[in-house]
């Protein structure tokens, strides 16, 4: 069961490497400490730090952007991939402050903001958030595919 263990760490590395990072931190706890996970389903020990890691990443983001977390978390909950639209995107731009933003971003417009702020949040959400919410996701050639797996 060990080998079996560490070959599929050992798989997400190359096909999931967020996914493969908490797995790795799990695997850690549970081979160092045994005894705080017995009567616990590893599952959603998984499944926690994966709300985390998320709700981390979306901190930062808000605080970086100056905008709401109950925007930018709306706005990850309903995104898929392959989404052409961002849901929730109006309610993210009424729930920015330029004014906050423009302190430490000298120079850029407020259309640029939403905009620059728009490109960033479709990056995030492809790069950070759907690798760690989604079991299915895979790296293709550089890119994420949200097709599952025939192994």
């Amino acid at each position: 069961m060990l080998n079996e263990i560490n070959e599929y760490i050992e798989e997400l590395l190359s096909s999931n490497p967020k996914l493969d990072a908490l797995m790795q931190k799990l695997w850690e706890n549970v081979s160092e400490n045994p005894d705080e996970f017995k009567d616990k389903r590893v599952s959603y020990v998984l499944a926690d730090m994966r709300k985390e890691a998320i709700d981390s990443i979306l901190a930062a983001f808000a605080e970086e952007w100056c905008v709401t977390l109950e925007a930018v978390s709306y706005a990850a909950d309903r995104y898929e991939y392959g989404d052409i639209e961002i849901s929730g995107l109006n309610n993210l731009k009424k729930s920015a402050n330029f004014e906050r933003y423009s302190v430490t971003h000298n120079g850029i417009s407020k259309f640029k903001y939403h905009q620059a702020m728009k490109n960033a949040l479709s990056d995030l959400l492809i790069d950070e958030i759907l690798p760690l919410r989604d079991d299915n996701f895979r790296i293709d050639n550089d890119k994420f595919s949200s097709q599952p797996t025939t192994e």
